[in-house]
């Protein structure tokens, strides 16, 4: 077992917790459903991870950047905000670091949307 940590979750643990996460994202992307980080956050079992903490945005963070390469998409991109329906600063800062113009955020979220939902729809 692993001495390291990540806030404050050991690394083993974190790798349990990041699994369920992508687990509860296939459910969803299954089901064509966004969940919001409140959602999420309530249904983790092994861990306690706050909606809006820092632990979340790394979570989600490492989903996003394993999540490029690999056909199914990006799974984070389920993850969206109550008050407006569309993910947070995190999801859009990795938008821009891959040099997308803020002008076609949302038409980018909505094209990975139907990526993701349509590639576990059918596995």
């Amino acid at each position: 077992m692993s001495k390291e940590s990540r806030f404050g979750h050991l690394i083993d643990n974190w790798e349990a917790v990041k699994q369920e996460v992508r687990e509860i994202l296939i459910e969803c992307a299954r089901q064509r459903k966004t969940i919001t980080y409140g959602e999420l956050s309530s249904r983790l079992k092994t861990a306690h991870i706050p909606a809006y903490s820092y632990a979340m945005s790394a979570l989600l963070g490492e989903i996003i950047r394993e999540g490029e390469a690999e056909e199914w998409g990006i799974l984070a991109t389920l993850v969206v905000r109550k008050s407006d329906g569309l993910p947070g600063a995190g999801y859009f800062k990795a938008m821009a670091a891959r040099g997308i113009p803020a002008s076609e955020y949302r038409a980018i979220w909505e094209t990975e949307f139907k990526r993701v939902c349509d590639y576990w729809q059918q596995h």
